[in-house]
């Protein structure tokens, strides 16, 4: 390591609050590298006003000084509104302005910038399960007109007409989790993905997310502008109109203005599908033991569903879920199946005692479909 880089990597982790070395020993090495390099822009400016470092932070051993500046992840699910009495209750006297936007049905990403340049990208989770996802960096502005720390939040997703494309060249059956075998395969899947900002964290006060995001030449999701409950419902049809149009998944609509909703009417409202259980198997966590159930494999409009949570023997017994009996079930907002109790037991009381016949109704309904 020469004296200008351990210098660049001395003034960057004392910006940090991370000292490498005693202040004695940074004061001596300061005073050289401004008498040697006086024209080097790290001699000349505040060290407050340095770019990141990454690729010598990384090269010399000090990844964790990079994580010292990204912005911590205060993402959080937001509610779920799910039938237009909920929607109606929560904006029927809504007088304020109000984002309304497509939500799309991908995966979290999250980009760090610091002093404009962009230093990390990672999918969302704690520091210890988010996965480094660097290697979308091309599709990414490389530089932001914005100073100090800036957490940039996106979704990545595969759109509709690349989704064959997945199926074909890697075997995925599900649009979503195509996501995760184009982040393992950069080199062949960037073309193949897009990646829209929805979010933005920084120290100034943002009022318009959606035209400064755009300002940066990030893609962002379709959105619009409402100002009462009417618009909103206007608004809702039309999104709701055009969701098949869009060409991108989606999983419901984004209200954002005094508090943040998920919208799941119209065209998101979660269907009910029907099968019946073959059996049960059981996956192993680090805590706790997982008992699912095994379905008559349903064919969904990007996936197949073949297993069902059952969460434990208990809820088994309660909902009667022997082999052979029926069972109804909804995909929640993350892709995942959960059994739907209220019309399981309605099923199983319209079809007791024609069991076989409601099986060979729900085979052919599946042979159906292909």
């Amino acid at each position: 390591m020469t004296d200008i880089v351990k210098y660049i990597i001395a003034r960057w982790a004392y910006s940090v609050g991370q000292p490498i070395m005693t202040d004695a020993e940074y004061t001596v090495l300061d005073r050289a590298m401004k008498a040697k390099y006086p024209q080097n822009p790290y001699c000349k400016r505040s060290w407050s006003s340095d770019p990141c470092p990454v690729a010598l932070l990384k090269e010399f051993g000090y990844p964790s000084l990079i994580k010292a500046v990204v912005l911590s992840d205060k993402t959080e699910s937001i509610q779920s509104l799910n039938s237009l009495i909920e929607v109606r209750t929560a904006y029927e006297a809504m007088h304020a302005k109000h984002s309304v936007s497509y939500k799309i049905d991908g995966w979290n990403i999250q980009a760090s910038y610091y002093n404009g340049e962009l230093i990390n990208i990672q999918t969302r989770g704690r520091a210890s399960d988010a996965m480094d996802a660097s290697a979308v960096a091309p599709l990414l502005p490389k530089q932001i007109p914005e100073m100090g720390r800036v957490l940039v939040v996106m979704e990545c997703s595969v759109p509709d007409a690349e989704f064959a494309w997945f199926k074909e060249t890697f075997g995925v059956t599900s649009q979503r989790g195509a996501v995760s075998t184009a982040l393992a395969n950069p080199e062949k899947c960037l073309s193949h993905i897009a990646i829209h900002a929805h979010g933005v964290r920084c120290s100034n006060r943002v009022s318009d997310k959606f035209d400064l995001l755009k300002s940066w030449g990030f893609q962002v999701p379709m959105y619009a502008w409402v100002q009462n409950y009417q618009e909103l419902m206007d608004q809702v049809k039309a999104f709701s109109d055009y969701k098949e149009q869009y060409g991108v998944p989606t999983d419901g609509l984004v209200v954002e203005g005094e508090s943040t909703n998920a919208l799941r009417i119209c065209a998101w409202e979660e269907p009910i599908y029907r099968s019946f259980v073959t059996g049960y198997a059981e996956s192993y966590g680090p805590h706790s033991i997982a008992v699912q159930c095994t379905i008559y494999p349903i064919k969904l409009p990007n996936s197949v569903q073949r297993q069902l949570p059952a969460t434990n023997l208990s809820r088994i017994l309660s909902l009667s879920l022997r082999p052979g009996y029926p069972v109804a079930f909804r995909i929640a907002s993350s892709s995942i199946a959960d059994i739907d109790e209220e019309s399981t037991r309605l099923l199983q009381k319209e079809w007791a005692g024609r069991e076989d016949t409601y099986r060979h109704m729900v085979q052919m309904n599946e042979a159906i479909k292909y």
